[in-house]
């Protein structure tokens, strides 16, 4: 009998012993912000699960004794979680995960998009990337990998990637884009506060953009105590910079703080004469007030000078080679640029969080920002009064300007200037910058009061306020639900400036190239056109914009399937005012014009299938309404009111999947998307000769109703070996295209001339510019990386990375695509044009494909409880010459033009291109303690 009761309590204890027992947790960072894709394994019983985007995990184990969970992630630092298993459910709450002292903290962050090549003038920087969160190879690919090469992201604009600052907005409305150059230096707070998402798939707390989103939280109590002092080394953009960063960590009665001081400064980057000075500082304070409520303060200012570089024709690069930049020369014994882009814009944001419960909780944010962007550049047009008239004006002082290059005294077919070309060659070989003493000294000829020649300054000042509330809602571990709102305003002042006029002392307002005694100036009502320094000439408006956004977006789970959807509102007014009453549309210039509005709304819907524990297939669609920007509203604010006809909003529509496999040695994702968009305008301003036959003007250019096509796939794995070694690999395979023939407007001065080629009030309609089929000139559309990365226990790295990039194309020109290129010199249609040479003179050039071979090294050291690291990356060790982007020159319109140029042995209109760097690095030493 006893024998029979021992039997049945063993038989129960083994029962009970071999019932599941479930664990459940979730994960998040120091910023408490949820952590997707943490592996969490039993090693001793084969198990593996993955958080979910929520963070969440659940793990059923036999084990009625104690298990150790192995959580790992490639971001944050590896533990160990013992867990003590009993009858019933395990239940762990929530687990801080720790970033990895990885020595590559050091480096910058970047949008998805990098710049594209033709932007290179403007004020956008390009930088490196940590993407702290979901990172994965194919991000990691894109943005240490690909950047160099200007690789656009499913071939979309940069303005499609949003960013918020504590909950800001931060896309500035001329573009768009986010101005990434107005937190720059400030790395070792901004790279340790981001969330990353990449595509339409849900996003943080936020709606997102077709890119996807970067969002910066910076909070002083997010970050642990201590400080750091790191020193870099470069040649690519700054020569060095000096960082000092101070966190207190959260304090017991409430306060926290946050500090950064940094340096940067080159007097040369990669491209001669691109000189750097920028100085960066932020300071964030924080209350937190009870369990429920914290406030805090966060405060920066970046003001930076940054001397740009220029693209070179085939002649130029041949002669000059890859280092070389037109725009700089010596000015009283030191190197000055022409060209140099100043942007001082302090920014100040105003939080506070409620807690409401540990389901609900909401973020206020206030955000006010004020400060100036300049862009200067050399002005030869000085003239001085004669009579009722002027008189003056100077020759172009660009060096490479088409008259001072070999090319143009090899124009004339059987009757070259050899003589003159070898001096023009030479004189670029071994001079080819500006001739800043040659300049002061004719002003000086010049009677010394009036200048021929001065440097101004392109000015954009700008108030910025916003408001902005976020409310989230987490009612079960399976479901979520937040929305935001945001109000922005902007008030932006726009004008020219003179900033030196080289020895002399005053400046005409006149543009002695119009037509007509009033069109020659810029302000008619000014008694006086003479310019003083810092006084605003030729062109002086405002535009203000107001903003409203909504968006919401709800998540569940329902056993292994994943279901969200999402919406945004929007609206958007713009209003211009002119403060000059110009001289070609005075009746159109002065005051407030007709105010701009625009509602719009963006839909996103998607769902994610969990197959098994390692497989994951998703799908998402979305349609896009988004409001157009400055820039595609106004084709010439400078002078007047005028507004694009028959405006609408930009669509996109499409579709991504994903299918993503994961197991302990090999992660894998590939990603097919197709996106078309419409209803898109472009804006250009050039020089154009043989418009209407014969005819030569300086016109806004305007593309309306734009369509492309955006179709591919991207993919990236790792696969490791022995937790020491990983092999990476990430591509891209893409076609981007222009998907229709958007109508052409030419915008011009209304002078007589011009009324005589069809210009009613300064603009012409060109039909259809037959671009469908060419591809965007987005750089590579093609880009494939394989790399392998040691990782030593005793925390060094090494790793060499091999990069394939092909398919970038040049720009076309609109223009040479309409009817007006087959016109002649009378604007009748030339007649039996043949065929094959028509073609020939209109087909897109692509640039060849080339290869790029980088490596980086690193090493940390804990020195009792503080640690030293050093991290080196190399670019294009093989100091491959590439080309990264280019478009074609707009001087000639027409077929007989262009042909004669194409025929020439050295065309003097040929193709402009930016040139990739050649070997480039970038070095760290830091110490944190």
């Amino acid at each position: 009998m006893n024998t029979i009761r021992l039997l049945i309590i063993g038989l129960i204890s083994f029962v009970c012993w071999s019932q599941n027992t479930t664990i459940t947790g979730y994960f998040v960072d120091q910023h408490q912000r949820p952590i997707s894709n943490v592996r969490v394994a039993i090693p001793s019983q084969a198990t593996v699960v993955y958080s979910n985007q929520k963070g969440f995990f659940t793990l059923s184990t036999v084990d009625a004794s104690t298990v150790i969970l192995n959580v790992s992630h490639p971001t944050y630092a590896p533990v160990q979680i013992p867990v003590n298993v009993t009858m019933g459910n395990v239940e762990l709450s929530q687990w801080v995960l720790r970033e990895q002292q990885e020595v590559i903290d050091d480096l910058p962050i970047v949008d998805f998009n990098a710049i594209t090549a033709t932007s290179l003038a403007g004020a956008s920087v390009n930088f490196g990337s940590q993407l702290r969160s979901r990172r994965t190879v194919f991000l990691e690919a894109l943005s240490f990998q690909f950047s160099s090469a200007f690789f656009s992201a499913r071939g979309l604009a940069r303005k499609h990637q949003s960013l918020r600052i504590n909950g800001i907005p931060m896309q500035n409305f001329d573009t768009g884009n986010a101005s990434w150059a107005h937190w720059g230096g400030l790395n070792d707070i901004t790279n340790r506060s981001q969330t990353v998402q990449y595509g339409v798939a849900p996003f943080g707390s936020y709606f997102a953009g077709l890119l996807g989103g970067v969002e910066l939280f910076i909070r002083p109590s997010a970050y642990r105590q201590g400080n750091k002092f790191s020193q870099a080394f470069s040649n690519r953009t700054y020569r060095f910079r000096t960082m000092f960063s101070s966190h207190s960590g959260s304090r017991a009665n409430g306060w926290s703080y946050s500090g950064l001081l940094s340096l940067r400064h080159g007097n040369n980057g990669f491209f001669e004469g691109t000189n750097y000075q920028s100085y960066s500082g932020l300071i964030g304070l924080e209350k937190s007030w009870n369990t429920q409520n914290a406030t805090w303060l966060t405060a920066w200012w970046t003001p930076t000078q940054r001397g740009r570089s220029a693209p070179l024709t085939q002649e130029v690069f041949d002669l000059k080679g890859k280092h070389y930049n037109p725009y700089w020369g010596i000015d009283r014994g030191k190197m000055r640029n022409s060209r140099v882009y100043r942007s001082s814009v302090p920014y100040v944001i105003l939080n506070h969080a409620i807690t409401f419960s540990p389901k609900a909780n909401a973020l206020i944010s206030l955000g006010f920002a004020k400060g100036t962007e300049g862009n200067s550049r050399l002005s030869y047009t000085g003239v001085q009064p004669l009579g009722q008239g002027f008189i003056g004006g100077g020759r172009n002082p660009d060096p490479v300007y088409y008259q001072n290059l070999p090319s143009y005294f090899l124009r004339e077919h059987g009757n070259p200037f050899l003589d003159k070309a070898y001096l023009a060659e030479q004189n670029l070989e071994h001079n080819g910058q500006i001739d800043w003493t040659a300049l002061r000294f004719s002003n000086k000829l010049n009677g010394g009061d009036y200048a021929r020649y001065m440097v101004y300054e392109d000015q954009k000042r700008e108030s910025n306020q916003s408001f902005a509330v976020r409310l989230f809602f987490d009612p079960n571990a399976k479901e979520f639900w937040n929305t935001s709102f945001s109000y922005q305003k902007s008030n932006a002042t726009y004008f020219a400036q003179p900033i030196d006029f080289l020895g002399s002392s005053r400046w005409y307002d006149v543009n002695p190239y119009a037509e007509g005694d009033q069109a020659q100036f810029s302000h008619l009502d000014r008694e006086e056109h003479i310019i003083a320094l810092n006084q605003p000439f030729q062109y002086h408006y405002t535009i203000e914009t107001k903003a409203y956004e909504a968006n919401s977006l709800w998540l569940k789970e329902v056993k292994n399937w994943q279901f969200y959807l999402g919406g945004k509102l929007q609206i958007r007014e713009y209003q211009r005012k002119g403060l000059f009453r110009n001289g070609g549309f005075p009746k159109n210039s002065l005051g407030e014009g007709k105010p701009v509005r625009f509602q719009t709304w963006n839909l996103k819907s998607g769902v994610q299938w969990a197959i098994t524990g390692r497989h994951f297939f998703s799908l998402n669609g979305f349609y896009f309404n988004e409001p157009p920007s400055l820039r595609s509203i106004y084709p010439n604010p400078r002078e007047s009111h005028h507004i694009l006809e028959g405006l609408l909003a930009e669509k996109s529509i499409g579709v991504t999947g994903q299918y993503h496999w994961q197991t302990p040695h090999l992660d894998f994702i590939l990603r097919p998307y197709w996106i078309k968009q419409a209803d898109k305008n472009a804006v250009s301003f050039y020089f154009a000769d043989g418009v209407g036959g014969d005819e030569a003007f300086f016109i806004q250019e305007v593309l309306q109703g734009i369509q492309t096509q955006h179709q591919g796939v991207e993919f990236g794995a790792k696969v490791t070996f022995a937790d020491l070694i990983d092999i990476k690999a990430a591509g891209a395979f893409g076609l981007h295209q222009y998907a229709n023939t958007p109508a052409l407007f030419l915008y011009t001065a209304p002078t007589e001339t011009a009324i005589k080629q069809g210009f009613e009030g300064g603009v012409r309609a060109f039909g259809e510019a037959n671009l469908k089929g060419n591809y965007l000139p987005n750089g590579p559309q093609q880009a494939y990386s394989l790399g392998i990365q040691y990782n030593d226990p005793a925390y060094w790295r090494v790793s060499v990375t091999g990069n394939y990039f092909s398919h970038a194309y040049l720009q076309p020109n609109p223009l040479k695509r309409t009817q007006n290129f087959l016109l002649d010199p009378a604007g009748l249609p030339i007649p039996s044009i043949d065929s094959v040479v028509y073609r020939s003179l209109l087909q897109q050039e692509q640039f060849p494909a080339y290869f790029l071979l980088n490596a980086s090294f690193g090493k940390s050291w804990k020195v009792k409880q503080d640690y030293i690291g050093f991290f080196a990356t190399f670019e294009n060790l093989l100091n491959t010459s590439y080309i990264t982007g280019g478009f074609e020159q707009g001087r000639n319109a027409n077929f007989n033009k262009a042909l004669e140029d194409a025929q020439r042995s050295i065309p003097l209109f040929s193709p402009k291109y930016w040139w990739g760097r050649g070997t480039t690095f970038f070095s760290s030493l830091y110490y944190r303690f």
